[in-house]
């Protein structure tokens, strides 16, 4: 199984992800980008906004020169984010066949949703990592930007100290997310992976945790089948339905 945890920095990824390895002694977990990737340096250089693509150009005398281009700097960041997942993702894929619970601490949502406040279209930064295999679960841990801010004061990138960014990026991830998600008609849902859900990662540790835990088990109870979802004005009763 194959789950990916998404959201804004701050919004507590890297700790459910830990967490759930340690929950899981059959798991493997994957952070992007990789700090020890062949990409590692270049993606790290560039977040921080040190130059890493510079326009080869001629000038009026026909000597050729080199310039910082913000728009290829952006283009060659988000396609850096992609072949860095690409490059791990036989090994993804490997890790899934035998078994293991696959746990992804961000993954091509984030290169849209990053990517849409650089100018570029989310239906391209789609495209460019519809090949990556898919998950089961995706989860995106929803934290206001106000408290974001004050979990995490000092920015450690490019996005994390600009109030109206981050808020514009958090309202993307939410828009992709409801994007994906089924519609409840009748209080009755029926779902099969993959499956998108979104929780409240305002709330205590063991909550978020308890939440992602139980969506994994259902997933993995219904084995290939689909989930039964039944909501209720204060509860929501979730059963796996076994493929048969």
């Amino acid at each position: 199984m194959i789950i990916a945890i998404e959201g804004l920095n701050a919004s507590g990824k890297k700790t459910q992800s830990t967490i759930l390895q340690q929950y899981r002694k059959d798991s493997v977990l994957f952070s992007f980008p990789r700090h020890d990737g062949p990409f590692a340096d270049v993606i790290s250089r560039s977040l921080r906004r040190e130059s890493v693509v510079y326009r080869r150009q001629r000038d009026n005398q026909g000597n050729y020169k080199y310039s910082y281009d913000s728009e290829d700097d952006t283009i060659a960041l988000r396609g850096l984010f992609a072949l860095d997942q690409y490059e791990a993702s036989e090994e993804i894929k490997a890790h899934d066949a035998a078994g293991k619970l696959v746990i992804l601490d961000r993954y091509w949502p984030s290169n849209v949703c990053y990517g849409a406040e650089d100018g570029l279209p989310m239906e391209v930064l789609s495209s460019l990592s519809s090949s990556l295999p898919a998950a089961d679960l995706y989860v995106y841990l929803d934290v206001p930007v106000s408290s974001l801010l004050r979990r995490q004061p000092v920015a450690e990138d490019r996005y994390g100290s600009d109030r109206s960014k981050l808020s514009r990026i958090r309202k993307r991830y939410i828009d992709l997310w409801h994007k994906y998600m089924k519609s409840c008609h009748d209080h009755t849902l029926v779902l099969s992976p993959p499956i998108w859900v979104i929780i409240n990662g305002h709330r205590s540790l063991g909550d978020v945790t308890s939440q992602i835990v139980h969506w994994i088990d259902l997933i993995k109870a219904a084995d290939g089948g689909s989930l039964l979802v039944t909501t209720g004005s204060k509860q929501l009763k979730r059963q796996a339905t076994r493929k048969t």
